[in-house]
């Protein structure tokens, strides 16, 4: 499965296309400062009301802010909501 993945993102780059079309990628849109998409999602680690963490394929993602909340929640797309204070992804290690 891991060799299927790095041959994936050798042909995704060798034919200029987006990384985010490959199957299982996460893509992940903030608008403004009021809600964050994410799509490709494998599930939800922590949920309080200032900081959520969202398992992804290639690590986590942390969104910290206040009054954060799950507006919705699907296999495989999640939407929050609240004042986004800051996102930040924490990369697994890929040796």
């Amino acid at each position: 499965m891991k060799y299927r993945k790095q041959l994936l993102q050798i042909v995704a780059q060798a034919t200029d296309t987006p990384q985010e079309l490959l199957p299982g990628m996460p893509l992940i849109e903030i608008t403004g400062t009021q809600r964050v998409l994410i799509e490709n999602h494998k599930g939800v680690i922590l949920y309080e009301p200032d900081c959520l963490q969202v398992k992804l394929t290639i690590g986590s993602l942390f969104i910290r802010g206040q009054g954060l909340t799950i507006s919705r929640m699907q296999k495989h797309q999640l939407v929050i909501t609240g004042c986004i204070q800051g996102v930040e992804l924490e990369k697994e290690a890929q040796c």
